[in-house]
């Protein structure tokens, strides 16, 4: 029997414009932490709410979010997307209009596209100027940073995506469509979105700077009319088995 050691799983960052790289870059999780690391302690005096003074005799201080098993662990996995320019989201009359700074690109998506799902919702799309790649087909779970970025205006879509069949790292922005009259400014390298890889290995970030980024992007799967990367993994998957089933004895 030979023993083969597994490929390390590298998860690689790509940007045609180096001054992204140099001020807004993807970064680990672990070393991007939520301000209120610096200012909240892990515990805190419980109060009596009734006059505002410490509870005497109390056993003990009561924990807050700082020592939270489960809030840390978010805050340390993964990989923190920030926004790499400015956005502006005007509401009037729960209307949405919404624009972009520079060539950042930001596009609306109809109601009918997600009817009976985000109905209460305005969904934009901010077009990513990164394209990733990674040498091993794991799942990533995608979801807002919400210990960092927590906003009662918008909020983003969670999904499941992979970068081995991929590159595209679009944020999808929800804005409730129940709010009038307002802004909502979304700042240059807020740390709005994560990706956890959803593996027990160790994933390294690399980054890349290319002549065109266009060129790393993975092509739309031109073979269907609807659902075309979901289509063509399912037809992958059932070639390979069909493989599999002519030739059921194979080395381990």
């Amino acid at each position: 029997m030979f023993l083969f050691k597994k490929e390390k799983i590298v998860l690689t960052a790509y940007t045609d414009d180096p001054t992204l790289l140099e001020m807004f870059p993807v970064v680990e999780a672990n070393k991007n932490y939520p301000p209120y690391y610096k200012t909240l302690e892990s515990k805190y005096q419980k109060l009596d709410r009734r006059n505002s003074r410490f509870v005497e005799n109390a056993p003990e201080k009561q924990s807050t979010i700082r020592s939270c098993y489960g809030i840390n662990n978010f805050n340390n996995y993964g990989f923190i997307l920030p926004v790499w320019g400015e956005y502006s989201i005007v509401m009037d009359n729960s209307n949405a209009h919404a624009i972009g700074s520079a060539d950042n690109r930001i596009s609306y998506h109809e109601g009918e596209q997600s009817a009976g799902a985000l109905d209460p919702y305005h969904i934009f799309k901010l077009e990513s100027p990164w394209e990733f790649t990674c040498n091993r087909d794991i799942k990533f779970l995608m979801t807002q940073n919400v210990f960092a970025v927590n906003s009662e205006y918008y909020s983003i879509t969670p999904g499941i995506t992979d970068f081995y069949n991929q590159t595209t790292t679009n944020i999808f922005l929800m804005v409730n469509r129940h709010q009038n009259n307002k802004e909502i400014l979304i700042k240059a390298g807020s740390p709005l979105a994560k990706f956890i890889p959803l593996t027990d290995e160790d994933v390294e970030l690399r980054y890349e700077v290319v002549d065109d980024v266009k060129k790393v992007k993975v092509k739309p799967f031109k073979y269907f009319f609807h659902n075309g990367l979901t289509k063509m993994m399912r037809a992958k998957k059932s070639t390979a088995e069909k493989k599999q089933a002519k030739c059921p004895f194979h080395w381990k």
